[in-house]
């Protein structure tokens, strides 16, 4: 009976057996599709991607991370957070981004300008450490001083002719040279002038804002 029993039971376990250790294989394949798919992302991202662990270690970084921040940190795997920013103004954002889950600041390390953000990321049974992201913004900050510059030279540079406008049509009028229709033309030159000024009162206010 017990022979007969081994004979028909263990078929069966071998049978399972083979399935569950094809059904593992399975699984660990596409665990490492899973992660060659997931580590190519991150080496063809142009955007720098730096994770930071609940323990302020650094866990996973990309080399767009490495190529932005170049030589002037030195990052490494589980490498220590004083190794990716050193800067005080960095640090203190990293302290806010813990305390309220986000963050985002400017970085400043020649010849680039870089915006991080840093956003909770869940490390399963260890708590919140912080997902970074980096972006150049070197060209847009560069674009932006241009266009402050040129909004607030070209604000400066026509009030010169716009205040020797009004000079000129006030002295007319109150010369008492001038007829009837000159003075309401002048009049319309005074206003036109006052309407140029608001204007570039309101182009020299939105260039400081």
């Amino acid at each position: 009976l017990i022979l007969r029993h081994q004979q028909v039971v263990e078929p069966r376990n071998l049978e399972a057996l083979g399935e569950l250790e094809a059904e593992l294989q399975g699984l660990r394949k596409q665990l490492q599709r899973e992660d060659q798919l997931r580590g190519g992302i991150l080496r063809h991202l142009g955007e720098g991607v730096v994770l930071i662990g609940p323990d302020r270690r650094i866990r996973l970084f990309n080399p767009a991370a490495q190529e932005l921040l170049a030589s002037s940190s030195r990052l490494a795997q589980n490498g220590n957070l004083p190794d990716l920013f050193r800067e005080p103004e960095s640090l203190r954002q990293v302290d806010a981004a813990y305390e309220h889950g986000e963050a985002e600041w400017t970085l400043r390390r020649d010849p680039r300008v870089l915006r991080i953000r840093a956003l909770a990321f869940p490390f399963a049974g260890e708590g919140d450490g912080l997902l970074s992201t980096l972006d150049d913004i070197t060209r847009q900050e560069a674009l932006e001083t241009t266009r402050q510059k040129f909004i607030s030279n070209a604000s400066h540079e026509l009030r010169t002719p716009v205040t020797a406008l009004r000079i000129a049509a006030e002295n007319l009028l109150d010369g008492g040279q001038i007829h009837a229709e000159g003075i309401a033309n002048l009049k319309s030159i005074l206003r036109s002038v006052d309407r140029m000024t608001l204007l570039l009162d309101d182009i020299s206010e939105l260039s400081r804002i």
